[in-house]
């Protein structure tokens, strides 16, 4: 019903056809990939399981130094976009799946089988151990020691952390996950480049995915950064085991791109598992449908609103905070511009919806893409522009011109 609303506002001078769009659309999305869960692990970094390798690697100084929780594994349950945003204002750094489990298929969305689809599902995270939990349904899973975030940990205490790191990940069978000691240098900070490639684009030379978030975790110690305009990152946190890196497509120009088979306000890309050392990924045709329009949808809307200031084009900017779905298997786009609170108060849109007229406000889009006939990085940043310049233009004349717009 939603895909159907957002075709009937759309600006395509042909008529809407939903026939074959609608569930491909959805199960094109879906074969990007469902994260399928084996079994639960021991995590190295409980308070218990430090202590037990500081006691193990330090035995003269067990009693001396006590290992005392810095931070808090716990996983929340929002009721609704405002509870979501909430958690994402104070900082927390989200996870839509276990952090602490055997991840058997690799894949860029989880839903918990216990929470209904159309609902958001648990959202995993480390928060610090003094974190002021807001009124928003949540659980403890476990109170961990971070030997990064312990701001009480002195130089000469005489124990090197990374040492005892290690051995938490031996003790807790989790071995295989660290470099191999005659390969590691110590803990390091993984950097790298996230670019894109196109044959009808820069001469086919690779050029940065800007802005867009770059996450990594081993376990519940997790890092993440965003990359610069020419695609580079580098984290502040440094590893010794081998990580999970994911691309969040939740940029620093205040922008989002979200619409897995589940609703999500960012949507998640996961780039598989690679040295502590860093990652560097280009992206062409090959890497997938769904991943290189992202990154080109991504680099269009970057541009854009770079391009806004008064220096250089003096186009009035997009409002901020604007969330885009790309819709993969569909023709028509549209600015809708919902999230900014165009058409939610319409009657005609809440008779159309009748009782699922609740779930639009989960993850509003602002931004419909249907990026069906769209294959070329040019065609891609074109029609993005276009919806763009009508995002522009919904700064200028606000929402009730919107309205009667879309009305029409």
């Amino acid at each position: 019903m939603m895909l159907m609303t957002l075709l009937m506002m759309s600006c395509s001078k042909e008529g809407p056809s939903l026939e074959g769009d609608l569930f491909q659309g959805q199960g094109q999305q879906s074969s990007c990939g469902a994260i399928v869960l084996g079994e639960r692990l021991e995590n190295p970094y409980t308070t218990g399981n430090i202590t037990k390798a500081l006691n193990a690697m330090y035995p003269t100084k067990a009693g001396e130094v006590v290992v005392n929780a810095t931070d808090l594994y716990v996983r929340f349950l929002p009721a609704s976009q405002e509870e979501y945003d909430t958690l994402t204002s104070l900082g927390v750094c989200l996870f839509d799946h276990p952090m602490d489990y055997e991840i058997k298929v690799e894949g860029d969305w989880y839903h918990d089988p216990q929470i209904p689809q159309g609902q958001i599902t648990w959202q995993y995270a480390v928060v610090p151990v003094d974190f002021e939990f807001p009124e928003i349904r949540y659980e403890v899973i476990d109170e961990c020691y971070l030997p990064d975030n312990d701001l009480s940990t002195k130089s000469d205490d005489g124990v090197d952390w990374d040492v005892v790191e290690r051995q938490a990940y031996m003790l807790t069978g989790n071995e295989d996950k660290l470099v191999p000691e005659s390969k590691a240098s110590g803990s390091v900070r993984p950097k790298g480049r996230i670019t894109i490639t196109d044959k009808h684009y820069n001469g086919g030379k690779a050029i940065g995915v800007a802005g867009v978030t770059v996450s990594c975790n081993s376990f519940v110690k997790i890092d993440n950064t965003t990359t610069d305009k020419d695609g580079y990152y580098e984290m502040s946190k440094k590893f010794s085991a081998n990580l999970s890196y994911k691309l969040v497509f939740e940029n620093k120009k205040g922008f989002s791109i979200g619409l897995n088979l589940i609703l999500t306000p960012a949507s998640v890309s996961n780039l598989g598992k690679a040295s502590p050392s860093g990652l560097s990924k280009t992206i062409n045709k090959d890497s997938g449908d769904v991943l290189f329009k992202r990154c080109a949808v991504n680099n269009a809307v970057y541009d854009y609103i770079g391009r806004c200031s008064n220096n250089d084009l003096a186009i009035t900017p997009p409002p901020s905070g604007l969330r885009i779905w790309i819709l993969h298997n569909l023709k028509h786009s549209g600015a809708v511009m919902m999230r900014q609170g165009a058409l939610l108060e319409n009657n005609i849109f809440k008779t159309f919806l009748g009782e699922y007229a609740g779930l639009i406000r989960i993850f509003l889009p602002d931004l419909a893409l249907g990026l069906k006939n769209d294959d070329d990085y040019r065609d891609i940043y074109a029609t993005t522009c276009h919806h763009l310049a009508h995002a522009s233009h919904f700064s200028k004349v606000k929402t009730d011109y919107w309205n009667t717009y879309l009305k029409y």
